[in-house]
Formats: C-alpha cells, structure tokens, sequence
C-alpha cells in the first residue's frame, strides 16, 4: 500500500470518531443496565446494533484507505464513504 500523506490527520480522525461512538455505546449500556446494573435488563438486539455499529465504522476508514492508496493520493482527488449510520468519511484534498 503507498504511503498516505495525510495518515497521521486520518489516524487521529479514525481514533476520534471511535472513541465518540465508544463514549455513546458507554452512556447507553449504563442506562440500560438500570439500577442497580443487571446485564439482563440489556437485549441482545442492542447488543448486535453495537458491533454493527463499530464494524461499519472500521469497515468505512479500511476502504478509505485502500482506496486513497489506490488512487495514489493524486493532488485533488477525493474518496467518500457513508455508514449505514449516515456518517460519512472524507479521504483526500
């Protein structure tokens, strides 16, 4: 894979918005959890929305990246993604 131009900015943004999405996953399972906390009062379906969740995200930068690799990173060229979230990813000038 060519070397990125810009990694370091494309790292710190990929570590930025998991951790963002890992804050919110946070806040959810503690009110869900209840008081006092019993994984039980947790459904398995948010459970299964979670790792969706993450999997786009580390699927979305991945293909970013290969794809900003495969273009060569040419001087304007651009490469996008969106989730199923809706949250989209930029890759490029």
């Amino acid at each position: 894979m060519a070397e990125l131009t810009n990694r370091d900015e494309l790292e710190a943004q990929f570590a930025a918005r998991v951790d963002k999405l890992s804050i919110k996953h946070r806040r959810e399972l503690q009110r869900l959890l209840g008081t006092p906390p019993s994984l039980r009062n947790v459904p398995e379906e948010w459970w299964k929305k979670v790792e969706q969740e993450q999997e786009d995200e580390f699927t979305a930068i991945l293909f970013l990246l290969f794809a900003a690799s495969a273009a060569g990173q040419r001087t304007g060229s651009r490469v996008r993604c969106r989730t199923r979230q809706g949250l989209g990813w930029r890759v490029g000038t």
